[in-house]
């Protein structure tokens, strides 16, 4: 019987993916850094108390983020600029189907045609380690060769103030993500081109609901870009993927059925035991095609050969399994767009962290107030507001609940790339509802 065929992963395979994770090779994963404004003398200011946000082997660093501060205690906002398209080397339009993520929607019951993306930026500050003598206490230019990571933060609180909540699922939804990775046996010209995989999984807080979709991610671009004149950076983070919905998931790939049953996965409780891996996962031979081409990505697959059948020729490897996270979300909109509130937990190798993002798409209008009266308004006495506070925090937003027609009401058009920049930027400076600082008087 073959490892991954195992009921439960052992300490011994344990030990093996942490190892894996941290040191092993990233391959189809593009990295990049910037600078607003670029080549920005600065100092270095060490961030506090971030080793519980941080993969198990970043722990033990201390790490320190680049300010472009000239006094640490005055607050500069960064100068007007108008991030560059270049930033998305995957471009972002309003030409797509509504309600999905950018490319085309899949047909029930088989893997999506085309390469489909998703795009966010999430906020917090890029780390530098380790520090040089001095660094902390001097202006001096950046050694772009320091080994970095990036710790999410969250606003002050009493900023958060935001029109609506889309109330999509509830306070109490959780989405599981398990991610897998080709196994260390797979031949290096396939692993080269072998797609991860990632199954989502719905959950309340006492039981399972649903598989929501498996995505075959064929790349993921990370590009940190630093802020030293504002108190936050952000990562923007674009994946290219294949997707399956979650109906028929089990009906595609069969190892998935025998995974599950295997697993304990009690997500309300954060229980997760689960087999090492899935063996004999068969995938469309189109999933493998080199998709790089100078930060600028396309799809090389076999377009001309929609109608062919994905069973005729498929390529069988095993896939180990990499992580699993804990998802909870609130999301609000912001300049038409979907921010998210999330609270991540990745258990011992990933950390646990929470962070602020904005997604790429639009979200439906908002309606006209002679025309909607918000329901499910949690009176203001109860969360501790004054009576007399005109301010609407996280209220529900029932053009979006789950119950309204998905791909109608639910979300708009995928944002453009300049829309999607300028709304980042404006959080970034922290110009609006959202304040990295408060002022005290």
């Amino acid at each position: 019987m073959s490892a991954r065929d195992e009921a439960r992963e052992s300490a011994a395979q344990t030990v093996l993916r942490f190892l894996r994770k941290a040191y092993g090779p990233t391959p189809r994963v593009s990295t990049n850094l910037d600078m607003f404004p670029q080549e920005q003398p600065g100092h270095f200011t060490p961030i506090l108390n971030c080793a519980n946000k941080l993969p198990w082997h970043e722990r033990g660093k201390e790490w320190a983020r680049f300010s472009g501060f000239e006094h640490r205690a005055v607050y500069v906002f960064a100068p007007d600029i108008v991030l560059p398209l270049d930033l998305l080397p995957i471009r972002m339009g309003p030409t797509h189907a509504v309600g999905q993520p950018e490319g085309s929607i899949a047909s029930p019951g088989v893997w999506s045609r085309e390469l489909q993306t998703d795009t966010n930026a999430v906020f917090g500050h890029i780390g530098w380690s380790p520090l040089q003598q001095g660094a902390t206490s001097v202006t001096l230019p950046l050694d772009r060769s320091l080994p970095r990571t990036f710790v999410p933060i969250l606003p002050a609180l009493s900023s958060l103030s935001l029109p609506s909540n889309l109330h999509e699922h509830g306070l109490w939804h959780t989405t599981t993500i398990i991610r897998f990775t080709p196994a260390p046996d797979t031949p290096p010209e396939l692993a080269a081109s072998a797609p991860t995989l990632e199954l989502r999984i719905d959950a309340d807080h006492r039981e399972i609901n649903s598989l929501t979709s498996l995505r075959a991610i064929k790349h993921t671009h990370t590009g940190d870009v630093m802020v030293p004149l504002s108190t936050v950076d952000f990562r923007l983070t674009q994946q290219l993927y294949f997707e399956l919905s979650g109906s028929v998931t089990q009906t595609h790939i069969p190892a998935l059925t025998s995974f599950l049953a295997k697993s304990d996965l009690r997500p309300w409780e954060s229980k997760f035991s689960t087999p090492p891996g899935l063996s004999g996962v068969r995938l469309p031979r189109r999933m493998f095609s080199s998709i790089y081409n100078d930060r600028i990505y396309t799809y090389e697959g076999a377009s001309n050969d929609s109608d062919k059948d994905d069973n005729s020729d498929p390529v069988e490897l095993d896939y180990d399994l990499a992580s699993v996270e804990l998802h909870r979300d609130v999301t609000a909109e912001y300049q038409g767009l979907k921010l998210r509130y999330t609270r991540v937990r990745a258990g011992v190798p990933g950390g646990e962290w929470s962070q602020i993002s904005l997604d790429g798409v639009r979200v439906a209008p908002r309606p006209n107030k002679d025309e909607f009266v918000p329901e499910d308004i949690v009176p203001a006495d109860v969360v501790g507001m004054p009576s007399n506070n005109s301010k609407r925090k996280f209220l529900s937003h029932t053009a979006n609940k789950p119950n309204r027609k998905r791909g109608g009401d639910y979300t708009a058009h995928p944002a453009t790339s300049q829309e999607f920049l300028d709304a980042v930027w404006r959080i970034a400076k922290g110009v609006d509802d959202l304040k990295w600082i408060v002022q005290r008087w």
